[in-house]
């Protein structure tokens, strides 16, 4: 909807004089009228949902406790969405639709912890602990689907003169876990914790269902030792704390172990049925074996503290989704595999203080965090390597970003090619004929520089042309020179002219094709981080808080849809800036209707629309008030408090879409094509104690 709002010719009316949608009628131009299309449907959806938890903790013996804990999440919904006829000019339904599907859901999940807890002396303590977790969570679904209903009043399917369409589904997903976990503290010098837990997952087939996965965790706080004392005046907690452990992850759908079916035409009049997914029995669990070197340090009895992480993590058995296999097999893809090997390796800071200002009333806290993430595939299953790194499309490159996975890269990577400006000549008026008079042409009156060809050659500006590495101009066998190219001797051959993109010839080949892109960016950011203060006066209290994102960068698709120029719509006011006459300079290309010119090449993907994703967002702010106790005790009442705050405030960045908060998904890089952004919001909250 926000692309068809930024893409509508401007001149268009959302309504007629009559108060009725206006039709969006322009030659070439197709776009639905976006008011219509957001008001127009009728999109209703009621949920209702209920949720718990009870508990109870039984001390049967001296230092045992046994705690039992069991929750529920119990849900439902209706969504009903109507699409009435529409007839407003390119945008035509011609029969209206009516939808309504219903959802249930039911989660529940019981834990069970034994604890014993001891001391040996006054210096050895210990706990020891075994437990139990399980839980279990299923859905249904029904919808119906009909159209042709007889009016625009009654939205009910079963009304509908069309062949309606019912679905239904259900599943469920279980996992079962038993742990351990034994730990030891002497003196609170020297702290150790293992845990050992054992998961089993529905998830997966029986000869792999069930996974162990140990952890162990120390710290030596060196600010508790004797030899310690002088510097604890200064150095208040000074803390060495290394820790190694295994996780699982087995989220990659459910039921896939099964064999699903799904209707394929029909038989003498039976509607017929047909595998639709190959058994996932042999998929294994995803597994991230990571070790953890912390640090804390406080100074001025804790009035600063620092603490410090930096950690490394493997992940084996990467679990993927929609792996190809041969299509000898009747299918094209497994819906879930394991596919590679991972590392993510980082380090975060959290700095914070304690009332570090502190006037009668007055006190203040800071805040602040930051971190490093760096991921590298270290192995990559063929099928995925060669699914992912598909051949360059040159046909339809124009607006398609690539996707792109290297062994021994980080995921997310931007790979397009070089933008160096726009030829502000086209290829009749470069000026390096060898035949003279091919570079007659002429200014209507000098230049500053008293110059009177109109060549690019005279002018020093730029021109179609192929150059060696070394920047000379390269000739064919009739003195001419070598005119650029787009892929050469392929299907979708294209020759530059004036008012074209310059697109780095990386290998000097004189034709811009796949052996032409580079790596342009990443869009995983190169720090994460936030800071906030807290400030308290009396009753009243402040707290704020500010993230931010360094180093990551993001193609503007909706930007580049909006400058490129190659169809009816509507255009930013950049095209006023467009080349349009030999010699000019700009960085906006000229205007080539892909419905007159036929196919151009100035929207691929290239560094001109890869734009920094660095931002500062004023994330949070809240002011509230505390009445006092004493005079509450009159109403009955032992506690009020008032508070308003606000979520997403402001953000400063460079960037130049609308949010530049987007992120790489799976083997994609970051893309911005006029995604809904983030919403603000405001509150207003009254705490009540009795």
């Amino acid at each position: 909807l926000i692309n068809y709002s930024l893409t509508t010719l401007p001149d268009i009316p959302i309504y007629n004089l009559d108060g009725s949608y206006a039709t969006v009628v322009r030659e070439g131009y197709t776009n639905p009228n976006p008011i219509a299309l957001a008001m127009m449907d009728d999109i209703l959806l009621d949920r209702q949902k209920l949720t718990g938890n009870i508990f109870f903790e039984v001390t049967p013996i001296k230092n045992l406790v046994w705690h039992a804990e069991l929750g529920y999440d119990i849900s439902s919904s209706k969504g009903e969405r109507y699409k009435p006829m529409v007839d407003l000019g390119g945008w035509v339904r011609s029969s209206n639709e009516s939808n309504i599907q219903k959802n249930s859901s039911t989660f529940w999940q019981l834990k069970n912890y034994v604890t014993y807890s001891g001391n040996i002396g006054d210096k050895h303590h210990y706990t020891a602990m075994v437990g139990q977790e399980c839980w279990e969570s299923s859905y249904d679904f029904t919808s119906v689907f009909n159209s042709g209903l007889p009016s625009d009043e009654v939205h009910n399917p079963a009304l509908g003169t069309g062949t309606p369409t019912i679905n239904a589904g259900f599943g469920s997903s279980s996992m079962a876990s038993f742990f351990t976990r034994l730990t030891y503290n002497y003196a609170d010098r020297y702290l150790g914790t293992y845990t050992y837990r054992y998961d089993g997952s529905s998830n997966f087939g029986p000869e792999n269902r069930w996974a162990g996965f140990h952890s162990l965790a120390t710290s030596w706080r060196f600010s508790n030792e004797t030899f310690f004392e002088p510097l604890k005046k200064v150095i208040s907690m000074l803390a060495f704390r290394p820790g190694w452990g295994v996780t699982g992850n087995s989220s990659f759908g459910e039921g896939l172990i099964y064999n699903q079916y799904a209707s394929y035409g029909s038989y003498n009049g039976v509607t017929a049925i047909r595998p639709s997914n190959l058994r996932l029995t042999d998929i294994r669990w995803e597994k991230t074996k990571s070790w953890n070197l912390g640090f804390n340090l406080n100074f001025f009895d804790d009035l600063l503290k620092f603490d410090l992480n930096i950690y490394d993590k493997k992940t084996t058995d990467l679990l993927n989704s929609g792996v190809r296999v041969p299509s000898t097999s009747g299918f094209t893809s497994l819906s879930s595999a394991n596919v590679g090997k991972m590392t993510n390796q980082g380090w975060e800071l959290f700095v914070s203080t304690s009332d570090v200002l502190k006037f009668g009333k007055f006190h203040a806290n800071f805040r602040f965090n930051i971190s490093q993430n760096v991921n590298k595939v270290t192995e990559m299953d063929a099928s995925v390597l060669n699914t992912v790194n598909a051949e360059f499309n040159y046909k339809d490159a124009n607006e398609s970003p690539l996707k792109r996975v290297q062994v021994g890269h980080s995921l997310g990577g931007i790979y397009g090619f070089r933008f160096k400006g726009v030829y502000a000549y086209d290829y009749k008026h470069n000026g390096y004929f060898l035949n003279p008079d091919d570079n007659e042409y002429y200014l209507t009156e000098p230049d500053a520089n008293g110059n009177l060809y109109n060549t690019a050659k005279a002018t020093g500006k730029t021109a179609p042309i192929v150059r060696d590495a070394e920047g000379n101009v390269i000739y064919d066998k009739n003195g001419n020179p070598l005119q650029m190219v787009y892929n050469y001797g392929g299907g979708s051959e294209y020759k530059f002219e004036g008012g074209d993109v310059i697109y780095e010839d990386i290998n000097h080949d004189g034709q811009i094709n796949e052996l032409d892109i580079v790596y342009l960016g990443s869009s995983n950011p190169k720090m994460n981080g936030g800071f906030g203060v807290d400030l308290t006066y009396g009753r009243w209290t402040l707290k704020t808080n500010f993230n931010f994102r360094v180093g990551n960068k993001i193609i503007n698709l909706a930007r580049m849809y909006a400058e490129d120029m190659r169809t009816n719509k509507n255009q930013s006011a950049a095209v006023n800036h467009r080349w349009r006459t030999n010699g000019q300079v700009t960085e906006i290309p000229r205007a080539m209707n892909t419905n007159v010119s036929g196919d151009i090449f100035n929207a691929l993907i290239s560094d001109r629309y890869v734009e920094p994703g660095d931002y500062l967002r004023f994330q949070y702010f809240q002011l509230g008030y505390s009445f006092p106790a004493e005079k509450l005790k009159r109403y009955g009442l032992s506690s009020l408090r008032l508070a308003a705050s606000g979520n997403n405030l402001i953000f400063w960045t460079k960037y130049k879409g609308v949010d530049p908060d987007h992120s790489a998904s799976g083997f994609s890089p970051c893309t911005d094509s006029s995604q809904t952004p983030r919403s603000r919001s405001f509150t207003v909250s009254l705490n009540v104690g009795f």
